[in-house]
């Protein structure tokens, strides 16, 4: 939907879908499957810059909040997420749990913005231009074995676990 803004020209419109599926697979075995598709168009807002007020401190200038103080982009930044999860439980026993989980993601965005910077002083400002592209991938996964142990009589529980996560 569109998140509307209170700046003027400053507008959302996202789509987002994240379906999930749980299994018994067996009385001691289950499956979770998660999904993740976010996709978004938008003109930021890059914010009020502050004006010199004196003595190293800076003030918000004197001008309506919904003004936009930047330059516009061209054509809507755009922001895509793709990613999924799937987790397998085991009981093993009455007092044990292994835990399987393996994630992945995938976030591409080309971002461009203008905007106004550093306050205002003496008649001028600064005029900062972003324009980067993230293109970022991320895989993980965890083994993770917890439990319940009965030590001299007192109930311990206990977990223990390995991670993997690479980020490109």
């Amino acid at each position: 939907g569109d998140e509307g803004s209170f700046v003027d020209g400053v507008e959302t419109q996202r789509t987002l879908l994240a379906p999930s599926i749980d299994f018994d697979l067996t009385d001691t075995t289950r499956l979770l499957l998660e999904g993740l598709y976010q996709h978004e168009e938008f003109i930021p807002n890059s914010g009020m810059p502050l004006a010199p007020r004196g003595g190293g401190f800076f003030a918000a200038p004197d001008v309506r909040r919904t003004l936009y103080l930047g330059v516009p982009t061209r054509e809507k930044n755009e922001w895509d997420i793709h990613a999924g999860k799937v987790q397998l439980e085991q009981a093993l026993g009455d007092r044990w749990l292994a835990t399987l989980r393996l994630n992945a993601s995938k976030t591409k965005s080309p971002m461009q913005t203008d905007r106004y910077a550093y306050g205002f002083t003496d008649g001028e400002t600064m005029l900062l231009g972003n324009e980067f592209d993230i293109d970022r991938d991320i895989w993980a996964g965890e083994l993770q074995i917890t439990g319940d142990l009965d030590v001299a009589g007192m109930a311990v529980k206990l977990a223990g676990g390995i991670q993997y996560s690479h980020h490109d």
